[in-house]
């Protein structure tokens, strides 16, 4: 009988040379993600603005996970109560690949958040459960995945996140009247924002294409620059007389001259009505 000694514990650690290539296929294979990222938000609008900066919504977190085979999962959810009574409700969500839970997040939405008020009863209870779990997963994705939504040019945090950590942007799509930012997410057609304690919305006004200024009242002043009227276009000058040319067809509306060298780098051409202006500028006829 034998006995076979089984060397355990810590995997041995990479050489540098290993660690170098681990972490370079790791930032070609999230570069790639980031780019496949970016064609699908871009084109579906999947983020919002916020200080300038654009933040993935929770579908585009979503996307980055399936590019991971990663599932996420949010029904666990709970209410969360204060003194007996119920102030919201709570998500625990987890990202799960080949049943494995490789990341997770908790997040509430309480009956006083924006995505609850104007409504009661049911409504408001469906409306806590379903932020808690956007905010929950889309958190979880995150926490997890960041990386790529900055390699794709994104903020690191979610559009979630931001709208209610960031401070008013007044800088663009400012409401005065209700002291907070129109946005724009999802399958919103223009920028707007829920009027809080009803179930009534905002819309940022669109301006009116073709608009022109008011005449100024007397006394005011005209933008000097703006009254001027563009430049008249001039016929090109000739070429020197004697100058190698050549004709072409330009889509049969005439003759264009080519003057300079048979193959210069930058020719210049010139319509000609007809062949005797064309041989009288090329040849002085």
């Amino acid at each position: 009988m034998t006995t076979e000694i089984v060397k355990t514990g810590a995997p041995e650690p990479l050489t540098i040379a290993a660690a170098e290539f681990h972490a370079g296929g790791l930032i070609n294979q999230f570069s790639g993600w980031a780019n496949a990222l970016m064609r699908v938000v871009e084109a579906k609008e999947l983020f919002v603005v916020i200080n300038s900066k654009k933040y993935l919504e929770f579908e585009a977190w979503q996307l980055i996970g399936t590019f991971d085979h990663a599932r996420l999962s949010t029904d666990d959810v709970v209410e969360v109560l204060d003194n007996g009574e119920g102030i919201g409700y709570m998500c625990n969500a987890k990202i799960l690949k080949d049943g494995v839970v490789i990341g997770a997040a908790s997040q509430m939405c309480g009956y006083d958040s924006f995505p609850c008020r104007g409504r009661e009863g049911t409504d408001k209870r469906r409306a806590a459960i379903s932020a808690a779990q956007t905010w929950a997963g889309s958190k979880a994705l995150r926490m997890l995945y960041s990386a790529v939504a900055v390699l794709g040019g994104y903020g690191a945090a979610t559009a979630e996140e931001m709208r209610v950590t960031a401070e008013p942007d007044h800088s663009a799509h400012w409401c005065e009247p209700h002291q907070t930012n129109w946005f724009k997410r999802g399958r919103m057609r223009n920028y707007a924002h829920p009027i809080e304690g009803t179930n009534e919305w905002c819309n940022e006004p669109t301006p009116t294409v073709g608009a022109h200024p008011e005449t100024p009242q007397d006394g005011a002043t005209i933008d000097a620059a703006a009254s001027v009227p563009p430049p008249t276009p001039t016929t090109p000058a000739a070429p020197a007389q004697g100058s190698l040319c050549r004709i072409a067809e330009h889509g049969g509306k005439g003759l264009m001259l080519v003057t300079g060298d048979p193959r210069p780098k930058h020719p210049i051409y010139i319509k000609v009505d007809d062949r005797q202006m064309f041989d009288r500028w090329c040849y002085g006829a």
